[in-house]
């Protein structure tokens, strides 16, 4: 028993910090750097300027989709051009849907992508500014705001508070947003250009990529699938 008691002692020792050793905390509160950042504004105007796009071409191809419906009927149902030309319109139909499919898991992939950029910025940041004042622990808190709609939705507000109580010396958001807002001006300009997104996959060039080159026109290997008939390759 002495000598288990020993060794915890000896543990217990070891392990305490030096004396006089302090741990130095700092606060930072995330829904303002959020809101005070300048990078999401940017960010976000990419994704809406790149919606708009998306929603206009959206239309574009629709309308010549029905446009072509509508010069179908000149035809008469059963003879060979109207048969073609309907195989045709099905074929643009479906690629119609596959390339809105693609813009759409672009745009989500591109606001994911948005708040890992701002998460890495508002890190770094908060590293380099702990390094600098040798800060060894940086928590975040929330304030409690008054939209809560009742008093279960009140709750959940405070059981998900990080910290109970700070002291504004050791507040450093607004060092924080200076820094990291610092920073993103001298960054290079496409990067502050909304249309600079050159990373940005285009849904056209993915629907090429999943469709392999052949003889038969683009998307036909689909309409064949869908519709169990064989798709005629047109003529140039």
């Amino acid at each position: 028993m002495q000598r288990i008691t020993y060794i915890a002692f000896l543990s217990a020792a070891w392990l305490a910090p030096p004396a006089g050793a302090q741990t130095k905390v700092a606060v930072i509160n995330v829904e303002e750097v959020f809101a005070r950042y300048k990078r999401p504004a940017v960010l976000e105007e990419q994704i809406r300027a790149r919606q708009k796009g998306l929603l206009e071409e959206a239309e574009t191809r629709r309308q010549q989709i029905d446009r072509k419906r509508q010069e179908l009927q000149a035809f008469k149902p059963g003879t060979p051009d109207y048969e073609e030309r309907n195989k045709g319109i099905r074929r643009e139909e479906i690629e119609f849907q596959v390339w809105r499919t693609l813009g759409e898991e672009e745009i989500k992939l591109q606001h994911k992508n948005s708040f890992r950029l701002i998460y890495d910025d508002v890190r770094a940041g908060v590293a380099e500014l702990a390094r600098q004042r040798g800060i060894d622990l940086v928590l975040t808190f929330d304030t409690l705001t008054e939209e809560a709609p009742d008093s279960q939705a009140l709750r959940q507000q405070i059981l998900l508070q990080k910290v109970i109580y700070w002291s504004p010396q050791i507040d450093i958001t607004a060092d924080l947003i200076e820094l990291i807002n610092a920073r993103f001006d001298k960054q290079s300009p496409p990067l502050n250009d909304p249309s600079g997104d050159a990373s940005r996959p285009d849904p056209d060039q993915r629907l090429a990529d999943a469709v392999p080159p052949s003889s038969t026109p683009p998307g036909s290997a689909r309409v064949e699938e869908a519709t169990g008939e064989n798709a005629a390759p047109e003529t140039p």
